[in-house]
């Protein structure tokens, strides 16, 4: 990360595994070297009411979500300047990736999808739809969050 050390909350961020409309996910470690994914959401978004409700709503439903399903929320920083959600980090290819090398797969074939991957997929998938799949037979699933 242009060789400064920068840090969110009590982690470290290592660098950058994807960027978005809503923000940036970062591939960072806490004090004892565990690797998590740390998404930051963007500061112009922040700042306006209705998304930090709409993002503590999703914070909320994401931290119920059974952990087989997608990656578990460890910590969700959902009030003051600086909005982030941190999750486990789940190593793989990013969506790109994992369909140039594999293509779309036509079923389910797994419940966990690598922290790099977006939070959706295409708006022509279905939800609940299989669209990737990498070499270890994982694939990412669009999720059906709330609007």
């Amino acid at each position: 990360m242009s060789g400064e050390t920068s840090h969110i909350g009590r982690y470290r961020l290592l660098g950058v595994l994807g960027r978005g409309g809503m923000g940036t996910v970062h591939l960072a470690e806490d004090a004892a070297g565990q690797r998590v994914a740390v998404k930051v959401i963007n500061p112009e978004l922040s700042q306006h009411e209705q998304f930090r409700m709409r993002f503590r709503r999703e914070a909320d439903a994401a931290q119920r979500v059974r952990r087989f399903c997608t990656a578990a929320v460890i910590e969700a920083a959902l009030d003051g300047g600086q909005l982030y959600v941190v999750t486990e980090y789940v190593p793989g290819p990013n969506l790109d990736e994992a369909v140039s090398q594999s293509g779309p797969c036509a079923a389910p074939a797994s419940t966990r999808w690598p922290s790099a991957w977006p939070p959706r997929s295409p708006p022509s998938t279905p939800p609940g739809s299989c669209t990737a799949t990498s070499s270890r037979r994982t694939c990412c699933c669009r999720p059906s969050a709330p609007a």
